[in-house]
């Protein structure tokens, strides 16, 4: 529990005061330990937002605050978010509120943490932007910013053909899903799912009461979706077949269209089944098309230049590979998709992980050693620093 005293004179937080020396242009290590608190390190949040506030005017008050952070995480250098299969998968919230954090301002703190599998997966530590004038109006407002945090979607059954689907098909009901924006950075967004064993698309806008399809149900077997983005205010889809699919969901008319017909078959899963190598599977080269709907003409490519491209059994994603430390540019760094091997096998899947060398077809691992589950396939996380 952090005591802070109301008197603002005995505030050590409080700003640089007159004949007071500046101790540097800007705190070091500030961005450091603000991409900490936003990535993994959530019990440092708190503290950072409070130091954050004086980052172009710190005094010796604010850069002794920075060691003391740095000297509580030397310390508990081994700490980190662990994500436990034993775990319950609820989602649960909370919410705190500090009054009158910034005395100067008469501003109030909000935080909240939001924990799943047993684990945070969502928090922020931020000065609230009105004046509350008493404790109880500073916690309702931190349950209020707290609760636009977590966005509730229609119930699955929504979705047309739920009580087959459910019947049959449990873990492809909903198989993946994508947004068009942040809803955290604006509330014109729209999420968009593959659902019904994966033959159908449907699309969410805030304030549905209900998933709305957008392709026709009577939409052939072979369209067995495998992945889906949002490029430039529509939505891209390729089926197990090596289609192209855009899907237009703005306006009331929303639309499928098959835009690229397949220049590459599926490949065969390769694999063994005798007794000494049951349960052996594995990647052995990807292939990247360049897509030109215009043309209408897909190119093959070697070169992804500075990007990296992320895949696995969440959305796939693209990313500027000097903007990362260590990441590699012209890479492809994939996860296990192999869904038999979750549900069927008896240690769990993900033994098909790895990082693949668009230029040379090379592979190597993720990390040293094995890790499986049989909850679900491993996700990339990317965070939101700001």
């Amino acid at each position: 529990m952090v005591v802070r005293s109301l008197d603002v004179n005995k505030d050590p937080f409080r700003p640089q005061e007159k004949n007071e020396e500046l101790l540097h242009p800007k705190i070091p290590y500030l961005s450091a330990l603000m991409y900490l608190a936003n990535t993994t390190r959530l019990d440092i949040s708190f503290s950072v937002n409070l130091l954050a506030r004086y980052g172009s005017a710190p005094t010796r008050r604010h850069w002794n605050g920075i060691k003391h952070i740095l000297r509580y995480l030397k310390g508990t250098i081994d700490m980190g978010l662990f994500y436990s299969k034993d775990c319950s998968s609820d989602l649960v919230g909370y919410a705190d509120a500090e009054y009158l954090s910034d005395p100067h301002k008469a501003r109030s703190q909000t935080g909240y943490v939001f924990i799943c599998g047993g684990t945070a997966i969502s928090w922020r530590s931020t000065k609230q932007s009105i004046v509350v004038t008493s404790s109880n109006h500073a916690e309702i407002i931190a349950i209020h910013e707290a609760s636009r945090e977590c966005i509730e979607l229609p119930h699955q059954n929504t979705t047309e053909g739920y009580d087959d689907h459910q019947l049959c098909h449990p873990w492809t009901i909903i198989h993946k899903a994508v947004l068009s924006a942040s809803p955290s950075r604006s509330s014109d967004y729209i999420l968009t799912v593959i659902e019904g064993n994966m033959k159908f698309v449907s699309f969410w806008r805030p304030g549905d009461l209900r998933w709305t399809r957008i392709n026709d149900r009577n939409a052939p077997c072979e369209h067995i979706h495998r992945d889906l983005v949002y490029y430039n205010g529509k939505f891209y889809a390729v089926d197990w077949g090596g289609n192209v699919l855009v899907y237009d969901v703005t306006g009331s008319n929303p639309s499928q269209t098959v835009a690229l017909l397949p220049a590459w078959s599926p490949p065969e899963k390769i694999g063994t089944s005798d007794d000494d190598n049951d349960g052996i599977y594995g990647t052995t080269s990807f292939g990247v098309f360049e897509v030109d709907l215009a043309a209408g003409k897909l190119t093959e490519t070697k070169e992804l230049g500075d990007r990296a491209l992320f895949l696995g059994a969440n959305a796939s994603i693209s990313v500027q590979a000097s903007q990362f430390p260590k990441l590699k540019p012209n890479h492809i760094y994939y996860t296990d998709d192999f869904w038999e091997s979750y549900l069927g096998y008896e240690e769990g899947g993900g033994l098909d992980m790895g990082v693949y060398n668009l230029a040379n077809g090379s592979f190597e691992p993720h990390y040293t050693g094995v890790s499986l589950s049989q909850v679900c396939p491993p996700i990339w996380v990317t965070p939101t620093l700001y």
